[in-house]
C-alpha cells in the first residue's frame, strides 16, 4: 500500500518551481538478496539467494526547486529523505538505498540551440548488505554541453565524476572514475 502527498506549484512568474511530496509504503512480501545462505557443491564458494524477508515500511520527504535566474539560466536542486523498517526482522538491514541524496544542476541554454550544465550528487551511505556492511557517504560532480545539430538530431558531451572520486553504491564494488562520453540524440 502506498500513500503520497503531493504538492507543485510555480511563483515569481513562472520563474519559480516549487515541488514537495510525503510518502509511505508499507510492503508485506519484501524480497532481498541474503548472501552466505549456502555452499556450492565443492564448498568454495558461499551463495546467496533471494528472499522474502517480511514486513517493511518506507517514509520519506522529497522537495524540489527550480529557479530560471536570467533568461536561459536556470538552476535547482532536489532532496529526497527515505527512512526504511524492517518492521519483521530489525536484524535484516533494507539494502540499495540512501536514507538521504541531494542533487542539484545550473543549466545555461542559448535560443534552443546550445545549453551547458555543471551537476553535483551527493548520496549518504547505504546498507549493501542485509547483516549491516554499508558504504561510505559520497558526492560526485559532471558536466555536459548538447547542441542541436539539424532537425530533430542534437549531439551531447560530458564527463560523469568530474574529480575522479572513488565511491561505491554495493561496499567492495567501485563505481567507474572519471569517463567521457559523447551521444548521438534523435527527437521527434
Amino acid at each position: 500500500m502506498n500513500y503520497d502527498l503531493s504538492y507543485k506549484g510555480k511563483f515569481l512568474n513562472n520563474r519559480l518551481s516549487f515541488i514537495a511530496s510525503v510518502f509511505r509504503s508499507d510492503i508485506h512480501n519484501t524480497i532481498l538478496s541474503v548472501p552466505n545462505v549456502a555452499q556450492n557443491a565443492s564448498g568454495d564458494i558461499w551463495l546467496s539467494q533471494l528472499q522474502n524477508v517480511g514486513r517493511t515500511q518506507n517514509m520519506g520527504v522529497e522537495v524540489g526547486v527550480d529557479y530560471q535566474v536570467v533568461s536561459g539560466l536556470l538552476v535547482g536542486a532536489n532532496y529526497t529523505y527515505i527512512k526504511r523498517k524492517n518492521l519483521t526482522d530489525p536484524s535484516v538491514y533494507l539494502t540499495d538505498v540512501p536514507k538521504d541524496k541531494l542533487f542539484g544542476y545550473a543549466r545555461y541554454s542559448w535560443h534552443n540551440k546550445i545549453s551547458i550544465q555543471a551537476n553535483g550528487e551527493y548520496n549518504s551511505g547505504r546498507y549493501s548488505t542485509v547483516y549491516g556492511v554499508a558504504t561510505s557517504p559520497f558526492a560526485v560532480f559532471g558536466s555536459s554541453a548538447t547542441a542541436h545539430v539539424w532537425k530533430w538530431f542534437s549531439i551531447e558531451a560530458g564527463v560523469n565524476n568530474l574529480f575522479d572520486r572513488n565511491y561505491a553504491l554495493v561496499e567492495g564494488y567501485p563505481e567507474a572514475g572519471r569517463n567521457f562520453f559523447a551521444n548521438l540524440i534523435y527527437r521527434l
